[in-house]
């Protein structure tokens, strides 16, 4: 008898720590999938912001002259000759000295005056017409810019031609049949300048009487 309660108590101590064996298993299991599931969350997540940081700082699309500097300056130096000949009257489609207003007049005017001071034959010869009537030996045509620009300069633009020019008032100046005169004072030396073409050009250098 005591034989058989023997048995009995050894195979109850044996399913006790059977049980309590697999509790401690699965306490186990429960913990590395626990780890498992916080490795795979983390690793999601930093990959996740990893490509938002990727896409954010990647360079913006769509401008394909942003990083062209030669292109940025083409655009702009073509809108200030725009505005300048804009500024300057410099229009097409004038019909005679009388449609051309005061301000596009004064405007050529001071033009003209900025290239006489800086002796710059070829910004003068910018604002010129040709042929063109030069009163150097008597009087004479020049048929061509290159002609032009061949002329000696201090003939061209000598201190009495300085002098008018820079003491001219181009803020005052009165259409005529021939055009606009720009001088300092009565017999000093001038420069007109008209409607050829329908835009404003030079049409004429007189050194005075």
């Amino acid at each position: 008898m005591k034989r058989i309660l023997n048995l009995f108590l050894a195979a109850a101590v044996v399913l006790t720590l059977a049980g309590c064996g697999g509790k401690t298993g699965e306490g186990m299991d429960l913990q590395g999938t626990g780890q498992d599931t916080g490795e795979e969350a983390s690793q999601g997540t930093s990959q996740d912001v990893s490509q938002e940081v990727s896409r954010d700082s990647s360079p913006v699309q769509g401008n394909d002259n942003a990083g062209n500097p030669e292109v940025s300056q083409d655009v702009s130096d073509a809108q200030q000759t725009e505005t300048s000949a804009e500024a300057a009257g410099l229009r097409d489609d004038y019909e005679d000295n009388f449609d051309v207003d005061e301000t596009a007049a004064a405007e050529f005017a001071r033009m003209i005056k900025e290239a006489v001071a800086q002796k710059d034959v070829e910004k003068l010869a910018d604002l010129t017409g040709f042929p063109v009537y030069v009163g150097l030996s008597g009087g004479t045509v020049v048929e061509t810019r290159d002609d032009f620009v061949s002329l000696d300069v201090e003939e061209l633009l000598p201190e009495e031609m300085l002098s008018s020019i820079a003491d001219a008032d181009e803020k005052n100046l009165s259409p005529s049949m021939a055009g606009f005169t720009l001088y300092g004072s009565d017999g000093a030396p001038s420069i007109t300048f008209g409607v050829r073409d329908g835009s404003l050009k030079i049409s004429g250098i007189n050194y005075g009487y």
